[in-house]
Parts: structure tokens; sequence; C-alpha cells
């Protein structure tokens, strides 16, 4: 049995009762509406708590009784999961799947349709190819789903072009930050419908995962973080590999990077040709204990091959290709997963508080916006009429050279009259993105929220552009 049950993964819900299409559409804007005016009903995910244990439990033991051919005694076990946590989708897929080995189709397709309406993008790929649903797709229930699947895709594709990149993430238990998130999806907020397209679907071991508005890939990182180091030379963490996906319909990952690996310290760059990741690790070298190669560098073009070349320090690497502007830090720290995106046609020069645009007019910022010893990173709008500068950085108590992480400033800049706003500045994560549409999105800390004309709109909870952060005055020691 190859059935999407058999993975220990946390799918999210959203089979909460969908508001009327008029409703929809009246709430929604134009950009809602795709050619032609025809209105789509919402698509995705709009409850992001994890199943409780009790839900949970259920499930497995539905899933154990369909693999030994108990379809009917499967059933009863996940239609309790439900009863306890309506909005479990994993558990909604299993139960297309024992309600199809049973044999009662009608109920099989009313399942699959609560979790395409919910997870499409992410479950379709499995779902085509599921030895439980063999039978299902071959009858006249599962034909009829099968001939709407490019009705869902358009919805789908609707919401991914009207959203932002964004990342659903949910703290997993322990002290500490950087443990793996009990909840971890990539893909994009739509803002119309307060729902949450997934581009991926949830990864074994995913300890770090993020969506870029800048190019249009989604990583997620898997590996192992420790609660407690065992002493100086541990990393606290592994990494195992890289995963790659399009933010786009299709579902399927395009790069798998492996990348075995005990960063204490580690950057990963992402751009529209590929991936590169900096590894430096601590106590253990890569090629054997008697060699001096406790550095890596892991490179792939999407879609190709990896390749990992070793050097004697990160020092000894060579630079990063210009057009890998997303930067993550996925090596151990003590704080969470700082990431970037920066623009590489515009300039900001923390010497003079100059921002320099492509056009090569400079823009003065006041001083007082400004971390004045950290780089700000440079968020333009997509018709550049605007621009975000934004500080990560602390009380700079430790390296002025590099950013510490957990507190933030943001400047907004009009470009065309060189007013500059403040957009605050607080503890935690900042982070500023923009939709294709034009409207801008704010993080402070673990709020999101997008700005309009007659004020900001919260986003709902667990959904982030950037992961989270916790101030760290001493640095990490």
């Amino acid at each position: 049995m190859r059935s999407f049950c058999l993975l220990a993964l946390l799918l999210l819900a959203c089979n909460r009762p969908s508001p009327s299409r008029s409703a929809f559409v009246d709430a929604a804007s134009a950009s809602a509406l795709p050619e032609g005016g025809v209105p789509l009903a919402p698509v995705g995910l709009a409850s992001f708590d994890p199943a409780p244990a009790a839900a949970i439990a259920k499930n497995d033991r539905g899933v154990a009784l369909l693999a030994k051919g108990k379809a009917t005694e499967a059933v009863q076990e996940i239609e309790g999961a439900l009863a306890l946590s309506p909005d479990f989708i994993r558990a909604r897929y299993n139960l297309a799947c024992a309600y199809a080995r049973a044999g009662n189709f009608d109920k099989a397709r009313a399942s699959l349709e609560v979790v395409y309406e919910a997870d499409f993008i992410a479950i379709r790929p499995h779902a085509d190819h599921d030895d439980d649903l063999v039978g299902f797709w071959k009858s006249a229930q599962g034909i009829d789903l099968a001939a709407r699947k490019s009705d869902y895709e358009a919805r789908f594709a609707a919401a991914i072009k009207r959203g932002v990149a964004a990342t659903v993430w949910v703290d997993g238990v322990g002290p500490r930050g950087s443990l793996r998130p009990s909840v971890l999806r990539v893909g994009v907020f739509d803002p119309e419908s307060l729902r949450f397209v997934a581009v991926a679907p949830p990864v074994r071991n995913a300890i770090f995962g993020y969506a870029s508005s800048t190019v249009p890939y989604a990583v997620v990182v898997t590996g192992t973080v420790a609660d407690m180091l065992g002493g100086d030379l541990d990393a606290g963490m592994t990494l195992e590999a890289v995963h790659v996906f399009h933010i786009a319909t299709d579902g399927v990952e395009t790069t798998t990077m492996p990348a075995p690996s005990t960063p204490y310290f580690g950057e990963l760059y992402l751009g529209p040709s590929g991936v590169t990741l900096h590894v430096q690790q601590a106590g253990v070298a890569f090629d054997g204990a008697n060699s001096n190669h406790y550095a890596a560098l892991f490179d792939t073009t999407i879609g190709g091959p990896t390749q990992r070349t070793l050097f004697d320090g990160i020092d000894k690497m060579p630079a990063v290709p210009r057009d890998r502007s997303v930067r993550m830090e996925v090596g151990y720290n003590h704080w969470g997963y700082v990431v970037t995106e920066n623009d590489p046609a515009y300039a900001y020069s923390k010497q003079s508080h100059e921002l320099t645009l492509p056009s090569r007019k400079v823009i003065a910022i006041p001083k007082s916006m400004a971390f004045y010893e950290a780089p700000a990173r440079v968020i333009p709008s997509p018709s550049g009429d605007r621009v975000v500068l934004l500080w990560n950085a602390t009380v700079l108590e430790c390296e002025h050279a590099r950013d510490i992480p957990g507190r933030f400033k943001m400047a907004l800049v009009d470009v065309v009259s060189g007013q500059v706003s403040s957009l605050g500045e607080g503890d935690g994560a900042g982070a500023a993105a923009y939709r294709a549409s034009g409207e801008l999105f704010v993080q402070r800390g673990k709020k999101v929220e997008q700005l309009t004309d007659a004020g900001p709109k919260e986003l709902p909870a667990h959904v982030l552009l950037v992961p989270e952060l916790t101030r760290d005055d001493a640095c990490g020691f």
C-alpha cells in the first residue's frame, strides 16, 4: 500500500464551511476574478492548528487497519478522528482511501473534494498514484472528479497570482526557537479569501522553510535540531537536504540538494538559476578526522545534480553568484533562522546613509530611521515607486559589521518624492513583501499585516513572511 496515510506527516486543515460564492465576491477585489469575470470560490487552508493527540491516534489506528485490509473498521476509526478534529486534512484524505477500499465511491469522492478544496496542489500528485484509490479513479465518481482537476488548478493558480509569498510556521515544543516546527508549510497567502495555498506537501523532518517573494521558489530544509548542546564542538543540529519547490500549481519538487553536515555555520543562497549552501562544521572534517576540510560548498542548478567542493574554511570559498539574492542562515544559533532578500539593482550605503536607485538617483535616509552600523535590506515594490529598507540588528554590542538578529527597524521610501517614513521597530523578526498588485505586507515580530489605505489588516496567526526570531543581545554566547 502506497497510501499517503502511511506518511508520518501532519497536514494542515481547511474543511470549515466556505462562505457563499456571492459573499466571497462582495468581499474580494477585482483581482479575485479570473478573465471573463466569473467568480471563483475560495480555496486553500484556513486552519493552521495541529490536530489534537487523540485525533492523531485514532487516525493512525485507522491507517493500520486499512493496511491490514480492514476497510470498514478503518472507516470507523478515521471518522472518529474527524469527529474530534474536523479540520484534520490528513485524516480526511485517509478516510477517502478507506471509503474507496470499502467500495463507497460516493463518500470517497465527497472526502476528496474537501481535501482538494484545501490542499489540492500538495495532495494531487500523491492521490493520482495512490494504490488505495486505483479502484476509485476507475469508477464513475472518480472519472467525474478527475475531469474537474483543471478547474481546481485554475482556482489555485488564481489564488497564487493574487497572493503574497508566505510560510505557515507553528513552533514545536522546547526552549529554543530553532527547534523543529510542529507545522511547516510554504506557499502563498491569499488576502482576498484569507486562505493559505501550500505549494508543497508536508516534508518529513523539516526544520526550516521559506517562500521567496523575489524568485519563484520556496525551500524546505530537513534535518534535526538537538534540545541541548553536547559540548563546544557540538553543532546542535544536522542538515540532511534542501528541497526546492516551484511557487506554482504542479506541487512537485523541482530540486533536491543532499547536504549531509553538522553546520556550526551555514548560509543557504537561492536564486532563479539554482541553490548554493556554505557550511562550516565544528570538530568533524568532511573527509576524515585527519583532514583540514571543515567547510563545504554544495551547489546545484534548478533540476540539476548537486556538486560538493571541500575547503579549509568558509573564507576560502568563492563568491556566491550575484543572482542568488535570497540568503538564509541555516547553521546553529540561539535565536532562530535569519532570512534576507535583496534586490541587486539597488544599493544602500551605511556610511553615507543613502539609497541608490537603479536610475542612479540617490535618496538620503535620516539617521534616526536606521540602525546606523547595520546594512539595510532593500525591498522595492513591483513598479519601483516605493522601497522598504529593513535593518535587522539589536543594540550592536557584538560585531558591528554583522547583523545581530532579534530586533528590527523598517522605513518606507517614496521614490518620486524622496520622502522617508518609519514602518516601526521592535523585537523579533522584521520583514516586508509586496504582492504582484503592489500591496505591501509587513511583519513585526510574530504579527503580519497588510497595509491598506483604510488601515492595517492583520493576517491569521502562524502566517509569516519570515521565521520568527528571538532577541539576543549577548549574540548567542
